[in-house]
């Protein structure tokens, strides 16, 4: 039985490692490779997101529907849907970085591939990423058995999270476009095999279940969709939940997009030279996870929720302590960027935790047979997902507000000559992170299921079958 637990659970972190490789360098590299080398227009890159953004609010919630519904004897396990979606993850992961001509500014087939990368990558993702979710509640039921789950996926996150690193070492951040895109087709090839092994070799409580089991649960009523979102919609905790990492996600995606730009903008070469750069954005990919690594006995101890709630209040007390000190520490500014990015990603890494409170308080309430995992997470998904397009569209239109389009494109660029486009970048730093923590702090205290780390749920997990 002890072999299950771990034979599972290095299954499932092997799926965290192959897609937190991709995803990471994607996030972290395609806003600064179609603004900064593409030279996509502000107008095509915001039509681009809202094109994602609408994208998004279709494709999530039919993958939920088709995979908590399928009925297709080759699919009606969480891990054949990553097999299938492998190989296409692995493809779209590819295609930001090959130009298909040589852009000029403003171009709009330029546009184009941006909306067919995000689109193709984020539907692949999304239908892989659900899977992946599924199998972190429906694996363990106790608050051990995920934390258990969350500790093995971080120290995977925490070797996949390497590759921004090595991108930026291989590329010389961008400088050697021809290294990155090299080194980018070896990562596609070692996340398909790494998500391929799961496939293979991760299951959960309700595959291992006999066929008369099986066939009792297929037999029960199927509700429409548009009936399972509303039960779902109605649930208190889940509305709360989606909103909190609505703007965690927002927070995510502007440190995932913007801590390269803003970093090289406010911290001279002089004070941080390009190699320790390289260093310091492996260290705001890296320490997140070992932090809840090694903070994973204290979590048990205090409780996922009140962890969550600690960090958005320290959160706050440094974004303001910050912009009280100023932009001319550059030392003290790098600091606080690395942990706004440790305290954002380490926490988010929890959040399944929560949210499996949430899926099996929705089970018991409506007494079903087997959890709507897909269902609640591709519920989830379509209300964070807008997080995607809105922090670079924001952020973006914010800073040209500024003149960073002329910025860019300044060779001779000074903090003189810009100041109060310095100035916006510093304010920015300083207090996305103040609202997104206040509001999510206002949120958090209405969330009721505090506790579930002081009572275990009495459902089998997986190593007991």
């Amino acid at each position: 039985m002890e072999s299950n637990i771990y034979a599972s659970t290095l299954a499932y972190a092997s799926l965290t490692l192959g897609t937190t490789m991709i995803n990471r360098v994607f996030m972290f590299y395609y806003v600064k490779v179609f603004l900064n080398m593409y030279r996509i227009s502000e107008k095509w890159f915001r039509m681009a997101q809202i094109v994602f953004m609408f994208w998004n609010a279709f494709n999530d919630p039919l993958f939920g529907y088709c995979q908590d519904n399928v009925r297709s004897a080759c699919l009606r396990k969480r891990r054949h849907f990553i097999l299938l979606g492998a190989p296409f993850l692995a493809i779209s992961f590819l295609i930001p970085w090959f130009p298909w001509e040589v852009y000029k500014p403003g171009s709009v087939l330029c546009s184009v591939h941006l909306i067919v990368s995000l689109c193709f990558y984020d539907a692949v993702y999304t239908f892989v990423h659900l899977a992946h979710c599924c199998l972190f509640t429906e694996m363990f039921k106790s608050h051990e058995g995920r934390l258990r789950l969350v500790r093995y996926s971080q120290l995977a996150s925490l070797l996949g999270s390497t590759s921004v690193f090595a991108a930026s070492i291989i590329s010389e951040d961008l400088h050697n476009f021809v290294r990155f895109q090299k080194f980018n087709i070896a990562l596609a090839a070692v996340g398909f095999f790494c998500m391929y092994y799961t496939g293979r070799n991760c299951h959960t409580h309700y595959d291992l279940k006999t066929p008369k089991e099986t066939e009792h649960t297929n037999t029960e009523r199927e509700d429409s969709i548009c009936s399972l979102i509303w039960q779902l919609v109605t649930q208190k905790n889940l509305v709360v939940f989606i909103f909190v990492n609505f703007l965690q996600e927002f927070h995510r995606i502007y440190l995932a997009n913007f801590t390269a730009i803003l970093t090289e903008a406010l911290v001279p070469e002089d004070a941080l030279p390009l190699h320790f750069r390289s260093i310091f954005y492996g260290m705001a990919s890296s320490l997140p996870q070992v932090l809840v690594i090694f903070g994973t006995p204290l979590i048990a101890k205090l409780g996922t929720y009140y962890v969550i709630r600690y960090t958005f209040c320290l959160q706050i007390i440094t974004s303001l302590t910050m912009f009280y000190i100023g932009k001319q520490k550059p030392w003290i500014l790098l600091g606080f960027i690395l942990f706004d990015n440790i305290a954002t990603f380490g926490s988010h890494s929890l959040y399944n935790v929560c949210l499996s409170d949430v899926i099996d308080a929705d089970m018991r309430a409506n007494n079903r047979k087997r959890p709507l995992s897909s269902m609640i997470y591709a519920t989830l998904t379509v209300g964070i997902k807008p997080a995607f397009s809105i922090a670079p569209m924001l952020v973006v239109g914010y800073l040209n507000s500024y003149s960073y389009e002329q910025f860019k494109l300044d060779k001779m660029a000074s903090m003189h000559k810009y100041t109060d486009l310095y100035g916006a970048m510093f304010s920015t730093i300083c207090w996305i992170p103040v609202v997104t923590a206040t509001l999510q702090i206002v949120l958090w205290s209405r969330f009721t299921l505090r506790n579930t780390h002081r009572a275990a749920i009495a459902l089998p997990n997986v190593s007991e079958q």
